[in-house]
């Protein structure tokens, strides 16, 4: 069951990063699925620990601070989806997929605008680099025990 609301996870974020990448802005809808499938695993895989998951969920709420004080230089969906990926995942986790994204997402940015002349305002989604994040803490954790 566990390797199931993972999947489900996977699935949820690719169908909201190609929200993100067409339009630049996530559902809330798609959001609202994503913490229902989040809670609804939690009180059906295994024990429910209301602790571990409110501070797997302090990343989240630090960006959701961050996106009002920078005006949303980083989306208030980008702090949402960190928020309920904490619903799902433990901190350790959450903490990796957000720096792991972030390193891809500067790369991403330093590429784009190297190579390709975009001015250091272009808008970038961040939703592609939380899945890929999240693919690669999860594959490592997969292929090493």
């Amino acid at each position: 069951m566990y390797k199931i609301v993972h999947i489900c996870l996977i699935i949820i974020l690719g169908v909201i990063c190609v929200f993100d990448i067409k339009r630049k802005k996530i559902p809330v809808y798609m959001l609202i699925v994503l913490a229902a499938a989040g809670i609804i695993s939690n009180f059906t895989v295994g024990e429910f620990d209301i602790e571990k998951r409110i501070i797997a969920m302090l990343p989240g709420m630090i960006l959701l601070i961050v996106s009002m004080i920078t005006k949303q230089q980083i989306g208030y969906g980008d702090g949402m989806i960190i928020l309920i990926m904490g619903l799902y995942i433990d901190i350790d986790d959450i903490l990796s997929i957000v720096l792991s994204s972030f390193l891809l997402s500067s790369i991403a940015a330093i590429i784009l605008m190297t190579v390709f002349k975009k001015k250091k305002n272009f808008e970038m989604a961040f939703s592609p680099f939380l899945l890929i994040g999240y693919g690669l803490v999860k594959g490592v954790y997969f292929i090493c025990g």
